[in-house]
């Protein structure tokens, strides 16, 4: 038998034959894989664009091409004919404009996180001695899930 897809493979973890909302960190062409992953009322919520940036070397995040459509636009009939939504965060943004609201949602989240309904998953610690490796840990894309730099 033929090994399943890695869409097969998600898509079979949803019993309801879609996921409610997926996080979504890479962007590109993962959106269009997401979006069709999605249950009907589905959201997709783009917090991430890993897969627009140039050479590590550079750091910068590169203009999408135009071959990745997905960057530029959704098709708004096909989330209509689905029943779909996509929303995007970010959090520089936030900042900007919303700085003095920041630490009320923060200790929100906290509560969350406290209350054990919140999981994060750390990937390594470092010493804060060692921030500028844990930096090029980053950088290098090694990680999955968060870098603690610790005392």
């Amino acid at each position: 038998s033929q090994s399943p897809t890695l869409d097969q493979a998600i898509f079979q973890l949803s019993q309801k034959g879609g996921f409610d909302v997926i996080f979504d960190t890479r962007g590109g062409n993962s959106w269009s894989q997401a979006l069709n992953l999605l249950a009907p009322f589905g959201k997709l919520i783009a917090f991430g664009f890993s897969s627009a940036l140039d050479e590590i070397t550079t750091g910068q995040v590169s203009r999408p091409t135009e071959g990745s459509a997905i960057w530029y636009s959704a098709d708004l009939f096909q989330l209509a004919q689905s029943n779909t939504s996509v929303s995007g965060f970010n959090l520089a943004t936030l900042w900007r404009r919303s700085f003095s609201e920041l630490g009320t949602w923060m200790e929100e989240i906290l509560k969350f996180y406290q209350a054990g309904d919140l999981n994060i998953t750390v990937d390594k610690e470092f010493p804060f001695t060692e921030a500028a490796q844990a930096h090029r840990y980053l950088e290098d894309r090694k990680n999955f899930g968060k870098v603690l730099l610790v005392n």
